[in-house]
């Protein structure tokens, strides 16, 4: 806890614990300068009375006080740091923003030294140019050495250029699709009875099925695609695709007509149909035939599905 001294200063007092100087005398924690905190024979003695290191204190007042937060930045997360051995520069990359003193001003640097040294840095004056940082008042880097450093930044929860708040979805959904799926890869010939087009296909979570097929015309007319929506996985009961006439035959009915796709002209090809399945049909099944019941083939069959939010 803290209490005000008679000169209006705050001191820091421990229970079972007191800050003393070298001659024994109790100090006020605020009057320690940098200096006495590792080496002018500046003690604590814990609730056992014994004598530890007050840089021992420094640091556990220093985690327990931590500057984390929004707008606030460090080489774990969110930038690199490298020092540049020899001197008290330091470079960074991958930062968000333009860095300026400021902004090293409003952050902290802890170095680790080979030695095993945890060193809080209180340097004595700093400057940059573009992403390098100078301190002055401190040792020159070594190639040993570990740095932290911690700066302040724009707020991670604030789009600064429209002045809104950051929404973080969990489970986030987004545009994704499937590698290439085969259907068929043995030529299929046509029939002028609908034959299943290879095995049926799982579209759960996707909402999207692209189709790529490859025709041999032969003799045959009109290749022609149909698409069947099954509710339930290798279920007997299909459900034809339908399309809608808005308004026929009246203003206030609509025209729903079975659909399929028929592939023209009569040549030899290769086609794309992309077909959208709503998120609902969980299950489809494709089917192919021709108006002549002719010698034409399938020759090749893919799938590929996709998902996408705005559809």
């Amino acid at each position: 806890m803290a209490e005000v001294t008679k000169d209006g200063r705050n001191r820091i007092v421990w229970p079972k614990s007191q800050i003393v100087n070298s001659e024994g005398e109790i100090i006020d924690f605020l009057s320690i300068t940098s200096g006495e905190k590792t080496s002018s024979g500046v003690f604590v003695l814990d609730a056992d009375g014994n004598v530890t290191d007050i840089s021992s204190l420094f640091d556990l007042l220093i985690s327990s006080n931590s500057r984390s937060g929004e707008d606030m930045y460090d080489n774990i997360e969110d930038f690199t740091a490298t020092p540049t051995v020899a001197t008290k520069d330091i470079v960074l990359s991958g930062l968000s923003f333009p860095l300026a003193a400021i902004n090293v001003v409003a952050g902290r640097l802890i170095r680790h030294t080979t030695a095993g040294v945890k060193v809080n840095e209180n340097y004595t004056g700093l400057t940059v140019s573009g992403s390098t940082i100078t301190f002055q008042g401190i040792d020159d880097f070594v190639a040993s050495d570990t740095v932290f450093l911690e700066i302040k930044g724009p707020d991670k929860s604030r789009d600064i250029n429209q002045d809104l708040d950051k929404v973080s979805v969990e489970n986030q959904v987004w545009d994704h699709y499937t590698d290439v799926e085969t259907l068929v890869d043995t030529a299929q010939e046509l029939d002028a009875t609908p034959t299943d087009a290879g095995a049926e296909t799982d579209m759960r979570t996707y909402n999207q099925m692209g189709i790529w097929g490859t025709i041999d015309i032969g003799t045959s007319t009109n290749f022609t695609l149909r698409v069947l929506n099954k509710h339930t996985s290798a279920g007997s009961e299909e459900y034809r695709e339908v399309s809608l006439d808005i308004g026929n035959p009246s203003a206030t009915l609509t025209r729903v007509d079975y659909n399929d796709y028929i592939v023209l002209p009569d040549a030899d090809g290769l086609f794309f149909l992309s077909i959208n399945v709503a998120n609902v049909i969980p299950y489809v099944q494709l089917q192919v035939f021709d108006a002549a019941d002719g010698d034409g083939q399938l020759d090749k069959m893919y799938i590929t599905k996709g998902y996408s939010p705005s559809l």
